[in-house]
């Protein structure tokens, strides 16, 4: 359960910073060790076949936006 409130997170993100367009898109994370971490972890969680774990629609693009807005990540 707790996986998929961690997949959640970054649709809700992804969709409340572009209503946001205002605010500044860079979070803490970078700054904080569990945001580094969980950011690490979206952009580089997958399975075996090299697929990402959550299977939302567009999740995997909604992912990288994700990281790119919150952690600075570019893929």
């Amino acid at each position: 359960m707790f996986h998929y409130f961690l997949c959640v997170l970054p649709l809700l993100n992804a969709l409340i910073s572009d209503v946001l367009v205002t605010q500044d898109c860079s979070d803490k994370a970078l700054v904080t060790p569990a945001g580094w971490r969980f950011c690490v972890y979206m952009a580089t969680s997958k399975d075996q076949k090299g697929r990402t774990y959550c299977k939302a629609v567009e999740y995997e693009k909604i992912a990288r936006e994700y990281c790119a807005k919150s952690c600075g990540f570019r893929h």
